[in-house]
This record gives C-alpha cells, sequence and structure tokens, in this order.
C-alpha cells in the first residue's frame, strides 16, 4: 500500500485508483484501442505460458525416454545373453552395454542441466522482477547486469542439456551397432 506525502497526494490517490495521471486526458477512441491492445497482450502471454508448459512436458517426456530406451536395451541385452546357449563377441558386447549406460548416465546429466537451467531462468526473472520495481519507485534498474547473467546462464545451461541428450541418443544408436555386432 502506498503512504501518502506531501509531495504527491494526487498521484497517490490515482494510483489507489488503478488510474494513471493521463488516463483522462486520452480520447475514447484511443482508451478502446488501448483496451484492445492490452487484451491481445494478455492473450499472447496466455497463450505463451501454455506452449512453454507444453515444451517443458515434451523435454521431460524426451529425457525419459531416453532413459528408458538405454536402460531397457541394457535388460533387453542381458536377459538375450543370459537366455541363450550360444557364445557370442565379448569385445562388441562390452561396447554395447558401455554405450547403454553412458546413455543413461548422460540422460541423468540432461536432467540435472535442465534443472539447473531453470533455476537460472528463475534468477533472470526475479532480477527482472525488481528492475521494474525499481524503475518505478527511482527510475533506475539496479539489476540489470544479473538479470542478463541468469538470462545467458540458462540458455547456455539449457543448450548443455540438450546437446547431452543428443549424446545419448548417439550412444543409444552405437550400442544397438555394438549389441547387433556382438550377437550375430
Amino acid at each position: 500500500m502506498l503512504r501518502r506525502t506531501r509531495t504527491d497526494p494526487i498521484l497517490i490517490e490515482l494510483a489507489e485508483r488503478g488510474r494513471r495521471p493521463a488516463d483522462n486526458l486520452v480520447p475514447e477512441g484511443e482508451k478502446l484501442r488501448r483496451e484492445v491492445a492490452r487484451m491481445d497482450y494478455e492473450a499472447f502471454i496466455s497463450s505463451s505460458a501454455e506452449r512453454v508448459r507444453f515444451q517443458q512436458e515434451i523435454g521431460t517426456n524426451a529425457i525419459r525416454s531416453m532413459m528408458l530406451a538405454n536402460g531397457g536395451a541394457i535388460l533387453a541385452l542381458l536377459t538375450f545373453v543370459g537366455n541363450s546357449r550360444k557364445t557370442f563377441d565379448a569385445g562388441d558386447l562390452f561396447w554395447a552395454f558401455s554405450c547403454f549406460g553412458a546413455g543413461v548416465a548422460l540422460s541423468l546429466l540432461s536432467y540435472f542441466a535442465a534443472y539447473f537451467s531453470q533455476a537460472f531462468f528463475i534468477d533472470h526473472d526475479v532480477y527482472t522482477a525488481w528492475n521494474n520495481q525499481d524503475e518505478l519507485v527511482s527510475g533506475e534498474p539496479r539489476f540489470s547486469r544479473q538479470a542478463a547473467q541468469g538470462w545467458t546462464k540458462g540458455n547456455v545451461v539449457i543448450w548443455v542439456a540438450i546437446l547431452l541428450l543428443l549424446a545419448a541418443l548417439g550412444t543409444f544408436v552405437a550400442g544397438s551397432y555394438f549389441a547387433l555386432n556382438g550377437i550375430l
């Protein structure tokens, strides 16, 4: 809640009512245009938030799928080798198991990187909110550098998570190749 001071009682009163000083000077056509622009803005922000949730769900499912594919391949290969009386190439099977195990590890690292990217994005959002408050009060944002660093770090780390996930996919393909060579 804003306090009344001797220097700005009119501005405080307008702020408490949710109006800006210039609201009574704006023509009706302009008010309507601004209201439509505000509604469009809110609709696009809502749509963007929904797309972000969908994107996060897809990313999480991709990481889970890589974990399941590599872990499942280890179990399937162990089951196949254990239930067969045929002899297999131990060198290729070693590399197959190593690749699938590396895929599981890379998937876990991708999870961790995605988590930390979100922590950096949260830092960005908090510092940006504080900057907006500073602009309202004093006109001078104090945390611009920290906000930019949070955004940059978040983007770098999310790309690391994506690259780790692609590497996990590569290890799955390599593990499949070695597994086929080892059992055929």
